[in-house]
């Protein structure tokens, strides 16, 4: 459920549902911390065949991916330490 709510937020804070120039300070501010602004504005552009501002679009993908695989990566090896120091 709460999966759900933080889906429908990035969504509306996005601009996917309803227009960002037309939502409240708080969507537009947060919407540039937000993969999911830049995943729709890039298919925006793939929509209307603007192939050559996609980049401006790939670029922060592109560092969101870097930084989540990062922390999945520190999140295992904590997990993975926090269990062998119960096991000893």
């Amino acid at each position: 459920m709460v999966i759900l709510i933080i889906l429908m937020l990035q969504t509306a804070m996005a601009g996917g549902s309803y227009p960002l120039a037309l939502s409240d300070k708080i969507f537009q501010t947060g919407s540039h911390f937000l993969p999911m602004t830049y995943g729709v504005l890039g298919l925006r552009k793939l929509f209307n065949l603007g192939l050559s501002g996609i980049w401006s679009q790939i670029w922060p993908l592109l560092i969101f991916l870097v930084i989540g695989q990062m922390l999945l990566i520190l999140a295992y090896f904590w997990h993975n330490h926090g269990e062998g120091i119960l096991e000893k």
